[in-house]
């Protein structure tokens, strides 16, 4: 017979939340890539975070571990954490295990816009730490043809004191047109408190929220003033009955139209909830 000497090893352990796990990452699943060599097929990966165990099987040299949103969300902001992973090859011989420090910064959030090609209404859920549009629309400059509101503009391709919209703020809500499809990845935080200030007529307004909620919820303290919320494609009328209303949920990341009978405030609160 033969005995097996030769010891596996762990070659590339990833996360996909990267070093750093911040307060957008933490609400999903997470998935830790292990890639092996000399573990056999079907050998059992061990990861470990925070005291639990979680495990994957061995396919290729390769396993996908899952951590899920629910452990993640348990973590303490602020702490770093090891994250370790293991194997064994069928004879027993262990692999050198590997580890790294994951730091938890839930404060920190992330928002992606998918931006298409032409007119896209969209608004800001977080507070970036420079709202000025010219930073961040920068790493998709190229592409952008210009950021308009209700009073001001801003077009990437003329000076720049000749732009009257200097600052983004998550109560507004912004047609931007593009060149091309593109993804823009904006880190910040989110506030508090977000004030919308309405005016009688109609006002172009954002939805600072992460969460799809139903409008009249998110009216509900002034829902008699609403007369209709909209957008390009769907729409609210609080006095139609309800299944004839189009607009059923207000989404992250989208601007709205909203008539009001007369002026009111609207108040968000902490954006998780």
């Amino acid at each position: 017979f033969k005995v097996d000497t030769t010891t596996p090893s762990i070659t590339s352990f990833t996360v996909s939340w990267g070093p750093t796990l911040n307060g957008t990452e933490i609400n999903s699943d997470g998935t830790v890539t292990v890639v092996t060599s000399d573990a056999e097929n079907g050998q059992t990966v061990t990861v470990t975070l925070n005291g639990k165990s979680y495990f994957g099987t061995v396919a290729g040299d390769s396993t996908e571990v899952t951590v899920g949103a629910s452990d993640l969300q348990g973590l303490t902001d602020g702490i770093s954490y090891t994250l370790a992973a293991n194997v064994s090859d069928a004879a027993g011989n262990a692999a050198e295990s590997v580890s790294r420090t994951v730091v938890v910064d839930k404060k920190t959030v992330v928002q992606t816009l998918d931006l298409k090609k032409g007119w896209n209404l969209v608004s800001l859920y977080l507070e970036a730490d420079d709202m000025a549009p010219s930073t961040l629309f920068e790493p998709i400059k190229s592409s952008l043809i210009i950021i308009k509101d209700t009073t001001s503009l801003y077009d990437p391709d003329i000076p720049e004191f000749l732009n009257t919209l200097k600052k983004m703020r998550q109560e507004k809500g912004y047609w931007v047109k593009m060149k091309e499809d593109k993804l823009l990845t904006i880190k910040g935080s989110m506030s508090k408190e977000v004030t919308v200030n309405l005016r009688s007529g109609w006002n172009l307004i954002g939805y600072p929220v992460r969460e799809s909620i139903a409008p009249s919820e998110i009216f509900k303290s002034i829902i008699n003033d609403v007369e209709v919320l909209k957008t390009p494609f769907e729409s609210y009328i609080p006095t139609l009955p309800a299944f004839l209303n189009t607009l059923l949920k207000m989404e992250a990341g989208g601007g709205y139209w909203v008539k009001m009978k007369k002026a009111a405030t609207l108040k968000f609160g902490d954006g998780d909830d």
